[in-house]
């Protein structure tokens, strides 16, 4: 129904509640098992919790891994026990040169048939038997069967069932059994509590308002923890401030009330808080955390209800990221509680992620069709994460600057306008294969950096082919297999995910990240980012640099400029000639920088300092802002460099006309 109704229209929120609806429907597994066990472990597996589940459902979590497991050691004990039945007189008869006799054939007969054909069988048990296998005392196992099962009673409509379970109905999607009257149990798919342990858990707390009380803090400071001990990770760095209480503009008022001149913070601001802020190098990451649970019937598709718990997990999230991502960069640094001021000048890049407990699908996929529908208020966008998808990028990116990079392009390109899809896994995977990329708009990159030379007919083709509705596919395949093979449940070797890129960019990325030299967060991001033509052309270019510096005993440099809406970074390097010092080459190649970088008005630039042997010797960072300056001016020069016009100066028709090559054509790459 919500689908019909989605389809073709132009409401946003219609359209995600289709989405979300036939998602939960169509997707069987909706969580690695091991990432899935690590947070249900975290969250329940504790003496606090064990108490309130123990009053509410009449067993603990403990008691019911002892069940799930006494489940599925049964079933594996019976299955094997087949094979081995079957297989044994197959082996016996070769070994004893003989045929099998009628009362063996009708024993192979039976034993096949249960293997092949009737599961049910082997699926089926009763709660003494569980309580054999586990040890677990049979009050507590028969509440857990109870819990995971549900019981047909009665006649049913068939067209009901079906049209329930179209709405996102489906009894077995959390139960997992079905119980008879006679006190038997049959296993109908995966193991119990796939995906719902939490979901049934809390349906049982939350009647007990002391003990949903009691379980929501925990909750929430456990899901807090864990969101960033993720983030920690693939960052490689843990939260500079966990639980960071600051002090926020009141209503109404503008960031720079608070800036650090202000007298009266504590009278000027409200008190606030951020789950978590991390500081590398000199870039800003603002975690909020959401640990609530969407609500059946958002769940099932009623709209109003997808509204709600929309802006009471994604919209409120991206409302307390945004506000403390707009007091950094409006005052670079914030008053803390205590009235003291967190000094934060040295940050030039802010992004923010929300996290939620929840597993969101497709919402939290639909960046563009959240704010369209007004959810996410004006502004930036965060990344919005399950914590679950959180956990598995977390065991994936090598590199923090491909963490960076993937929050830039989830979040502040065209990705977020015009990519849909039903998983942000699948976005990840696009991501480390080289496709999740929209071209960046020609003529809002010249407006933002007008020295950076005319926007081209081709570029903006390019942009207008890119600028369209994409939606993406399944790309999770080789994440699966990876993971299966992780957890034990698949036999075969694969090597984990990786990020698609030329070797020349990641051999600097990867020097920079050793020992964290500066830059090496940011810029190795853009370094990253960059298309495999240009980051091609970096690895030339560095050797025609050196094979000069060789070639003649002279200093030379090369510069590359990539501006974009990110930012202009620049990349520059200089050799190390035997006729300077390394000081002396160190010192052209910050002058030559320095003049450069603020004649192109870029923002940021690295350079690297390279000898004889192509070793880096020296990194320079430079990320003040651009401004005026006379001193600089001069320096330009002084040195002698080129005129912004005469830099971008349009080739003269002459050089363009074909000529005639001698020596046949040279080739050409393509585009990664």
């Amino acid at each position: 129904m919500h689908t019909a109704a989605a389809g073709g229209g132009t409401d946003a929120l219609a359209r995600l509640a289709s989405e979300y609806q036939s998602y939960l429907v169509a997707v069987r597994k909706l969580q690695y098992e091991s990432v899935q066990e690590k947070a249900d472990a975290e969250l329940f597996d504790q003496p606090q919790i064990d108490a309130l589940l123990m009053r509410c459902l009449g067993f603990t979590y403990g008691d019911f891994k002892a069940v799930r497991s006494g489940i599925q050691e049964r079933y594996s004990r019976i299955l094997t026990a087949l094979r081995d039945d079957t297989g044994n007189l197959v082996i016996r008869c070769q070994a004893e040169g003989r045929e099998p006799t009628a009362e063996e054939l009708v024993g192979f007969r039976e034993s096949m048939s249960a293997f092949m054909f009737l599961p049910g069988d082997r699926a089926a048990f009763t709660a003494t038997d569980i309580a054999q296998e586990s040890g677990i005392d049979m009050s507590r196992v028969e509440a857990v069967l109870d819990a995971f099962s549900i019981e047909f009673r009665g006649a049913t409509d068939a067209a009901s069932v079906v049209a329930d379970f179209l709405r996102g109905v489906n009894p077995l999607q959390k139960t997992c059994l079905v119980k008879d009257a006679n006190g038997n149990y049959l296993m109908t798919g995966g193991q119990i509590g796939t995906d719902s342990f939490r979901t049934i858990a809390e349906a049982a707390l939350k009647p007990d308002s002391k003990a949903w009380r009691r379980y929501d803090r925990i909750r929430a400071e456990v899901t807090e923890r864990m969101a960033l001990e993720a983030v920690g990770r693939v960052l490689k760095t843990p939260a500079a401030h966990a639980n960071l209480k600051y002090l926020a503009p009141k209503e109404g008022a503008a960031p720079g009330v608070l800036n650090g001149a202000c007298e009266t913070p504590k009278a000027t601001g409200n008190q606030t808080e951020c789950d978590g802020l991390f500081l590398i190098d000199d870039v800003a990451i603002c975690v909020e955390v959401k640990g609530r649970t969407i609500a059946e019937p958002a769940r099932r598709g009623d709209r109003a209800r997808l509204s709600t718990e929309i802006k009471a997990i994604f919209g409120d999230g991206a409302r307390q990221a945004r506000r403390l991502e707009d007091l950094i960069l409006s005052n670079h640094g914030l008053w803390r509680e205590d009235g003291t001021w967190l000094d934060l000048a040295v940050v030039r890049e802010v992004r923010s992620i929300v996290v939620g407990l929840d597993f969101f699908g497709p919402l939290a996929v639909a960046l563009g069709d959240l704010k369209r529908a007004g959810h996410l208020g004006d502004g930036s966008l965060p990344w919005i994460a399950s914590l679950h998808d959180l956990e598995v990028i977390a065991l994936v990116i090598d590199r923090p600057a491909e963490f960076l990079l993937y929050l830039r392009r989830r979040t502040d390109s065209g990705v977020a306008t015009h990519f849909r899809g039903s998983d942000e896994l699948d976005l990840f995977m696009l991501f480390l294969d080289g496709g999740l990329y929209v071209e960046e708009d020609p003529d809002e990159v010249r407006r933002l950096h007008p020295n950076a030379g005319p926007a081209r007919d081709r570029d903006r083709k390019r942009y207008l082919q890119d600028a369209r509705p994409t939606v993406v596919g399944t790309h999770t395949d080789p994440l699966d297999a990876w993971m299966y093979r992780r957890e034990g449940s698949s036999p075969y070797e694969i090597d984990k995910p990786a990020f698609n890129t030329h070797p020349a960019a990641q051999e600097i990325v990867d020097f920079l990240q050793d020992g964290r030299k500066p830059g090496w967060f940011r810029f190795g991001a853009d370094l990253l980012g960059l298309a495999g033509t240009a980051q091609t052309k970096i690895g030339d270019h560095l050797r025609h640099l050196v094979a000069q510096t060789r070639s003649d005993n002279r200093w030379h440099s090369m510069v590359q400029g990539y501006a974009g809406m990110w930012g202009y970074p620049m990349l520059f390097a200089g050799s190390v000639p035997e006729s300077h010092t390394r000081r002396e080459s160190a010192q052209k190649l910050r002058s030559y920088m320095a003049a450069k970088k603020h004649q192109m008005g870029s923002d940021r630039s690295l350079g690297l300092l390279i000898d004889n042997s192509s070793e880096i010797v020296e990194v320079v960072y430079m990320n003040a802002p651009a401004a005026n300056d006379p001193e600089l001016d001069a320096l330009g020069e002084l040195i002698g460099l080129r005129s912004v016009s005469d830099s971008n100066r349009p080739i003269p028709p002459s050089a363009r006309r074909p000529t005639r090559r001698l020596r046949g054509k040279r080739s050409r790459r393509g585009k990664r």
